[in-house]
């Protein structure tokens, strides 16, 4: 079983998950399918231009995302350019990745430029220098991201996002439902790297700076910051989970909704 970690080159709080989920994998056995979508559509769709029209949220995002960072032990040039330029054509460059086989490595390397050294993640010299870093040759690799075949595939992946009703990026997604809190995704946690262990009765991983709760499938979303019962027995963390959680148990991880939670 993989969850769907839906995103887009674009979004700021995106930078997180890119540079930590390979380690989330190697960590814990859970994998997940990278899938790029066209954001800007979505949102335009929305009559939503995020931040952009609104100083006092920019510059508290900006705020977040450095305290984020610096607990992650992650670079950000504050601010970095935003919004970027061309983020149709870096989805479809990820994307164009991702089916070959280079796309995590051409991810991580633009959002490293993009937040370490301050290169618009959509435009030169970025593109170019993130291909090459991810070994391949600028000119061919983004003639096959400009072709009609990716251009239609981000398209109908981005329609897919449509109907599972997603707002926003980063989002999480197991089965037809989803959690996509960009503060659950990213926000640091004091967890040990524990094996997958039981926590409320559902299947729970503890990993450095986050944890992950499968379930449940049916019910109201957790309250926003709810704290799961950190270095508690499994006893105390079923007795201290919400009426949301308890009643979930015995639900499949296949059905169940995936929530990310941070202490």
């Amino acid at each position: 079983m993989a969850i769907d970690f839906w995103f887009a080159i674009g979004s700021t709080y995106t930078y997180f998950p890119v540079m930590r989920l390979d380690t989330v994998e190697a960590q814990t056995g859970i994998r997940f399918n990278w899938r790029p979508f066209n954001l800007r559509r979505v949102l335009v769709s929305m009559n939503s231009v995020p931040y952009a029209d609104k100083p006092a949220k920019l510059a508290y995002m900006w705020r977040d995302i450095e305290r984020r960072a610096k607990g992650f032990g992650l670079t950000v040039s504050m601010p970095p350019p935003y919004m970027i330029d061309d983020l149709v054509r870096a989805n479809r460059i990820a994307l164009l990745g991702l089916k070959e086989g280079w796309g995590k490595a051409y991810i991580r390397a633009s959002y490293r430029r993009w937040f370490a050294e301050g290169q618009d993640a959509g435009a030169e010299p970025n593109f170019s220098e993130s291909l090459r870093e991810a070994g391949q040759t600028p000119k061919e690799a983004l003639a096959r991201a400009d072709a009609a075949e990716i251009a239609e595939a981000l398209e109908r992946d981005t329609d897919e996002a449509f109907s599972l009703g997603l707002f926003g990026a980063p989002n999480f997604v197991v089965g037809k439902r989803f959690s996509g809190d960009t503060i659950g995704s990213t926000m640091p946690s004091r967890g040990t790297s524990s094996p997958a262990k039981k926590a409320c009765s559902l299947r729970s991983v503890q990993a450095p700076k986050m944890r992950i709760v499968i379930g449940p499938p049916l019910g109201p979303k957790p309250p926003l910051g709810y704290r799961a019962g950190r270095k508690n027995s499994s006893a105390r963390r079923v007795a201290r989970c919400p009426p949301w959680l308890r009643a979930s148990q015995g639900q499949s991880f296949k059905q169940g909704v995936l929530v990310l939670l941070y202490s």
